[in-house]
């Protein structure tokens, strides 16, 4: 379980990083992109293993997979259905306020729809945003994606506001209740991060150099495979 929660990155520290050192839009793309999918697998994989402690030793491995592989593949089918409706939608309107309310509704039909399934809701909108995301040229025009992407700046910058705000809010009081046997939670969360952020690397490099490689470069660089090294983890 503390794996499935320490598998997602955060990529605000990245993007910002990203921006200063003008890095290709691709890799940041890749960045955000790689942060989504690991939202929904973990939370996928945390309800799993959740499941799997509660229901003591007795579960097996075929039981874990298709406990996984049930609402992952579930919301998978349902996001891309809704971005398959939701893509008819944006197609025969040009309506700026409604393709705004589209837009703002669309993810909580996602989560909604595949919850209602018990099916992973973050998966279903994950999905659903990428495949609408792709497509965002071809179903409007540049002036509604002007205003909707300014829409999603508002909207995103709001939401993690919030978020980061709750987290530092709790965090005094998370702290308060440990044990005196607890205080040295500061060296562990540092061994943590360092354990992760070295594996990482290690995992990054060499799948860096071999792309590299096959694309034809003869001279490696190392610039970007070191600064997707360092996306934080959100446990």
């Amino acid at each position: 379980m503390l794996g499935a929660v320490l598998a997602s990155t955060d990529p605000v520290a990245v993007t910002a990083l990203g921006r200063r050192l003008a890095l290709p839009p691709k890799v940041q793309v890749l960045v955000q992109a790689e942060s989504l999918f690991n939202d929904a697998t973990s939370l996928v994989l945390v309800r799993v293993a959740a499941g799997v402690a509660v229901a003591s030793a007795a579960a097996h491995r075929g039981a874990a997979g298709g406990e996984f592989l049930l609402p992952a593949g579930g919301g998978t089918v349902i996001g891309a259905a809704l971005a398959g409706v939701v893509t008819l939608i944006r197609r025969r309107t040009e309506d700026p306020v409604l393709e705004k309310v589209i837009a703002l509704v669309t993810p909580y039909a996602a989560y909604l729809l595949a919850e209602a399934a018990h099916t992973s809701g973050v998966t279903s909108v994950v999905v659903a945003g990428v495949v609408l995301g792709g497509r965002g040229d071809r179903l409007t025009n540049a002036r509604i994606r002007l205003q909707l992407h300014a829409v999603y700046g508002t909207v995103v910058f709001l939401l993690e506001s919030v978020v980061f705000s709750l987290i530092g809010l709790a965090l005094p009081a998370e702290v308060r209740a440990l044990s005196d046997g607890d205080r040295s939670w500061p060296l562990y969360a540092l061994a943590v991060a360092v354990t992760l952020i070295a594996v990482r690397m290690l995992w990054l490099a060499p799948l860096s150099a071999v792309v590299q490689r096959k694309g034809g470069v003869s001279r490696m660089n190392w610039r970007v495979p070191m600064v997707l090294t360092w996306p934080a983890p959100e446990g």
